[in-house]
C-alpha cells in the first residue's frame, strides 16, 4: 500500500490533473466573486463605452464651436454692411439729385462711391460665404436638382450683381438630367465663378455642358473652345494663378461644390474653369 502524507488531500477530485484552462476558469469565477478583477468581455465593453462617450463629447463640443463661429460670423457681417449700406444709400440720394443739382466732378466722384461700395459689398459677401461655407461643410442637405433649370437660374441670379453677357449651350445634356447639389451653394457657386472670370472676359462668357463619365462637365469660358486645355486644381493656381480676387471667388464656388461631390479646375492659362458635377442617382 502507498504511504499517505498526513498533508495530502485524499478526495476523488484531488488526483485529477487541472488543465490550464481549468485553472483559468476558476481564477475568472473567484476573481468575478471577490470583485477584484473585471472579465475581458467586461473590459472590452467598458473601453467601447467610454470611446463612445468621448466621441459623443467631442462631436458635441465641435457642433458648438462651429454654431459659436456661425453666429459670430452673422454679427461681424451685420456690423460690417450696416455702415456699407448707408453710404450706399446716401450715394444714391447724391446721384439722384435728391439734396441739388451735381456739378459734373461731383456726379464722377459719386458714381465711384457707388461702383466701389458695390464692389466692396461682393467681395465682403465672398469672404463671409466662404467662411461659412468651410464651417459648414457637412450640414447640408443634398439632393437631386434638374441641371438646365438649376444652371439657367443660377446664370440668371449672377447677372443681377455683375454685368456680363453669357452664351449658354446646353444641347449635349438631357433635360431630365438632375445633379447631386444643393440649390443655393450650386447657384453660389456659379455666381462666384462668373464673377472670377468677367474681368478677364471680351465678349460674352461662354457656358457649355456635356457627359463625361458619369458626372456633368460644364466649362466656363470666354471666346473659343478648341483644344483640349491642362486643367489645374485650386492649389495650384494658389500659388502662380489669378488674382487675389479671382482666387477668392473660386475658393468660394470649391467650397459650395465639394459638398456634393463636385470638382473645380481651371485651365493652364486661367481662360476657362471646369466643373465636374456627379449625377444624381434617382429612382
Amino acid at each position: 500500500m502507498r504511504p499517505v502524507h498526513p498533508n495530502q488531500d485524499t478526495s476523488p477530485s484531488a488526483n485529477v490533473e487541472r488543465t490550464p484552462s481549468a485553472q483559468h476558469d476558476g481564477a475568472r469565477r473567484l476573481t468575478r466573486k471577490d470583485g477584484l478583477h473585471l472579465s475581458g468581455e467586461q473590459s472590452a465593453r467598458e473601453v467601447h463605452d467610454d470611446a463612445s462617450r468621448s466621441h459623443e463629447e467631442a462631436t458635441r463640443d465641435r457642433q458648438a464651436r462651429e454654431r459659436s463661429s456661425l453666429a459670430l460670423l452673422a454679427s461681424a457681417r451685420h456690423e460690417l454692411r450696416s455702415p456699407l449700406q448707408s453710404i450706399q444709400g446716401f450715394a444714391d440720394l447724391l446721384a439722384a439729385e435728391s439734396y441739388g443739382a451735381l456739378g459734373s466732378d461731383q456726379r464722377v466722384f459719386v458714381e465711384h462711391i457707388i461702383h466701389g461700395s458695390a464692389d466692396l459689398s461682393r467681395v465682403l459677401d465672398a469672404c463671409f460665404d466662404l467662411v461659412q461655407a468651410e464651417l459648414s461643410l457637412g450640414d447640408t442637405e443634398l439632393g437631386p436638382l434638374p441641371f438646365r433649370r438649376a444652371l439657367e437660374d443660377s446664370i440668371t441670379l449672377a447677372r443681377s450683381t455683375i454685368d456680363v453677357t453669357t452664351d449658354c449651350r446646353l444641347a449635349l445634356v438631357p433635360t431630365e438630367l438632375a445633379i447631386q447639389a444643393d440649390s443655393y451653394g450650386f447657384a453660389k457657386a456659379v455666381g462666384a465663378i462668373i464673377n472670377a472670370l468677367a474681368p478677364t472676359t471680351r465678349g460674352p462668357l461662354l457656358i457649355s455642358a456635356s457627359l463625361r463619365d458619369g458626372k456633368v462637365e460644364v466649362v466656363f469660358g470666354a471666346g473659343s473652345t478648341e483644344g483640349r486645355p491642362q486643367w489645374r486644381s485650386i492649389q495650384e493656381l494658389s500659388r502662380k494663378g489669378p488674382s487675389a480676387r479671382a482666387l477668392l471667388w473660386l475658393r468660394l464656388a470649391s467650397a459650395l461644390l465639394v459638398r456634393g461631390g463636385a470638382r473645380l479646375e481651371a485651365s493652364e492659362g486661367y481662360d476657362r474653369i471646369r466643373v465636374l458635377v456627379p449625377i444624381a442617382l434617382t429612382g
